[in-house]
């Protein structure tokens, strides 16, 4: 007898859009929970985060009605988790272990029953996972094959229940065979069947999962009329129905031992997600070299024997491969430490931000946007600021803060700069930056741009797939990218901040700049050293940034040292604040060239070639924040967007993700002779402006 459990995960990102949601509650959630009210014998178990219940709550309260009854009929078992989807190794360990209790809560609440178990998020695995499910009171989780397979164990093995522990912590683990996720919905019923046969055993009943997105029932490309119109789902239900003799519909937790009546095999696992992932976490190089190797062995009929031997990244990478998501990271930790200060109903509040701002999704990129959709990565700083604001005091908001820290843990301490209504982050060491600048009014990371970087995935865009019979999964589509979208793509030679200055050749062009491919003089200012300081005091002050840069003499195989001062200069409860800068050569040799320094701003807006100006003015197509840049000696100004090019369930798309804006000047630096100027920066909600 085979105990077959079948699971579904169903998960919207926090912050994404209305129709999203509209549109995989009307061809998934909404159809897929109307089959099972006609279908008794269909016995399943759901996972729906938190972010969907936030909106069933909202907007279709009688979704959750119907769920309640199939629950309170136990033909459906209701899975925890980390309540706004957290990867939770990702996450302080105590914002895991509390989502995963308000989940408890909310699920006991709602539908009368607690849950057993959890859905592991993207499934990520790492060793103290057991350890934070038993502080949550859940004792048991799926993962993949992957995982075991990556501990040691053979294939043949997987269809049982294993346990795992740490710290004396157990926890029970359900195998997810690759094969399954990939034939279901996709392939015709026959083939589960055809899978399941050779596992039945007379004598042992024998255990095999299915456990996987549920938007693959109606969302994903092509499967709405796959799996409701063309019937796909009554075919699968009735060849269960029809083979009941030797399977068996089971939950979870009826899977479970209702008491210790034999020792369960065990496993440790290691750091781990599904294989897809593991491809996706590494470096765009290595991975294309890998890829490369998959193919090969694929060609020689050695693919499935090699995998077990082989991993990719682990999830963790993410954050060394993405700078800006081990950013986004650091500040939500950051925030979490303030939020773990404050008490009673004020922390209940905070921390409603804060989870909100741990969803998964804009901390990685996979084959979904993820990192790369830029309206995920503002909804996530927004619910951060949001959080953070909880810890201001109106005192607090009247002064100006400088805390040095190293809050992204690389050896070299940030420079934190609080005055309201804006924070800075600066990185003195990564070419004297500012990687994030908060505008409170409208709780806003004016400075939320990506690197524009080359994937691994790039090199595929126009290499069709080979596929045949039933419908295609998300791997299987060809994607392509119009030529005329394929002319806007450029890559970055390296990692982008805000506040980089840049030596260039006086000749360089505005789209050999905002191409990544401007004749660069000297290094590459992310990788320049600063020296930084504050003078002033808890009213108003300046952050002084110094380095001396050693720029190539034309004609010539010398270098002139030149002295770079950049100062940011605040003042509390003001809007506005004061980029003043100087050049020293210290050289003999005269040199020309033109410097400027780039901003990367989170805004929608044309691009511009503007010469010889005192003002321009920014308006963002996205919000109501307004930005005005002044100064009193004339400037050229650059500004183009920032776009990427990244692959989704359905094709490979150009992404805006901001404007980047570099006012420069043409400069003949004398020998021993210094030059220097100023820009005031403004920004506005709006709403003050129009006052």
């Amino acid at each position: 007898m085979i105990h077959f459990i079948l699971a579904f995960h169903n998960h919207q990102p926090v912050g994404n859009f209305e129709n999203v949601f509209r549109e995989a509650f009307e061809k998934c959630y909404d159809p897929f929970l109307k089959f099972l009210e006609v279908h008794p014998a269909f016995r399943v178990s759901l996972h729906y985060s938190g972010c969907l219940f936030d909106w069933f709550e909202s907007r279709e309260k009688q979704f959750l009605k119907r769920l309640e009854r199939l629950v309170r009929k136990n033909q459906v078992e209701l899975l925890g988790g980390g309540y706004y989807e957290p990867i939770l190794p990702l996450i302080p360990e105590q914002d895991a272990v509390r989502q995963m209790r308000f989940m408890n809560d909310y699920l006991k609440a709602r539908f009368g029953k607690a849950p057993n178990g959890f859905w592991l998020t993207e499934r990520v695995w790492e060793s103290k996972i057991p350890r934070l499910a038993a502080e949550a009171n859940l004792h048991f989780t799926a993962v993949d094959d992957t995982h075991f397979a990556l501990s040691g164990l053979p294939e043949s093995d997987l269809n049982q229940l294993f346990i795992t522990e740490e710290e004396d912590h157990p926890l029970f683990l359900f195998p997810i065979p690759k094969f399954l996720r990939y034939v279901i919905p996709f392939k015709e019923p026959q083939e589960t069947l055809d899978y399941l046969r050779p596992l039945n055993q007379e004598e042992n009943s024998v255990v095999v999962t299915y456990a996987d997105d549920g938007e693959k029932f109606g969302l994903w490309p092509g499967t709405y009329q796959w799996v409701f119109h063309d019937r796909w789902l009554d075919r699968f239900a009735q060849a269960l129905e029809e083979n009941q003799s030797w399977i068996n519909l089971k939950t979870f937790s009826e899977t479970l031992p209702q008491k210790a009546v034999r020792a369960f095999p065990k496993a440790f696992l290691p750091s781990a997600s599904y294989e897809e992932m593991s491809e996706w976490a590494m470096m765009p190089g290595k991975g294309r070299k890998f890829l490369k190797l998959r193919h090969e062995l694929e060609d020689a009929g050695l693919w499935s024997r090699t995998l077990p031997y082989l991993q990719g990244g682990t999830f963790k990478n993410f954050l060394v491969k993405y700078t800006e998501a081990d950013w986004m990271r650091s500040k939500m930790k950051w925030v979490s430490k303030k939020v773990s200060g404050l008490k009673n109903s004020v922390q209940k509040k905070a921390e409603q931000e804060l989870w909100q701002g741990q969803c998964n999704c804009p901390y990685w990129h996979g084959v979904f946007g993820g990192l790369y959709l830029h309206h995920l990565r503002r909804n996530t700083y927004e619910h951060l600021i949001r959080a953070e604001q909880f810890s201001a005091t109106p005192a607090s908001q009247k002064k100006i803060s400088v805390i040095q820290e190293d809050l992204n843990q690389d050896g070299a301490p940030e420079t934190v700069i609080e005055a309201s209504p804006f924070s800075l982050y600066v990185l003195p060491h990564r070419g004297g930056s500012v990687v994030e600048l908060d505008y409170h009014p409208l709780a806003m990371n004016v400075l939320d741009t990506l690197t524009r970087r080359e994937e691994a995935y790039h090199g595929g865009i126009f290499q069709p797939k080979k596929f045949s019979g039933g419908t295609k999964s998300i791997h299987d589509i060809e994607k392509t990218v119009p030529p005329e979208v394929m002319q806007r793509i450029a890559f970055d030679p390296a990692d982008r901040f805000s506040f980089l200055d840049f030596f260039l050749e006086p000749s360089s062009s505005f789209e050999e700049y905002w191409k990544g491919r401007g004749c660069l003089l000297g290094k590459d200012p992310v990788n320049e050293i600063y020296e930084g300081s504050w003078k002033g005091n808890d009213r108003q002050g300046t952050f002084s940034l110094q380095s001396k840069r050693l720029i190539p003499v034309k004609g010539t195989q010398a270098q002139a040292p030149v002295t770079v001062i950049k100062n940011i200069a605040l003042k509390a409860g003001q809007s506005e604040f004061q980029i003043s800068w100087k050049l020293m050569n210290e050289s003999s040799e005269k040199i020309d060239l033109l410097w400027g320094f780039e901003w990367r701003f989170t805004f929608f807006d044309k691009e511009r070639n503007e010469s010889g100006i005192l003002q321009t003015e920014i308006q963002d197509g996205w919000s109501p924040a307004h930005l005005v840049i002044s100064a009193e000696r004339a400037f050229d100004y650059w500004q183009f967007p920032i776009e990427t090019v990244a692959q989704t369930e359905k094709d490979y798309r150009l992404l805006h993700q901001g404007i980047g804006v570099f006012p420069h000047w043409r400069l003949a630096l004398e020998p021993r002779k210094g030059v220097e100027g100023c820009l005031s920066f403004r920004l506005t909600d709006g709403k003050r402006q129009a006052e």
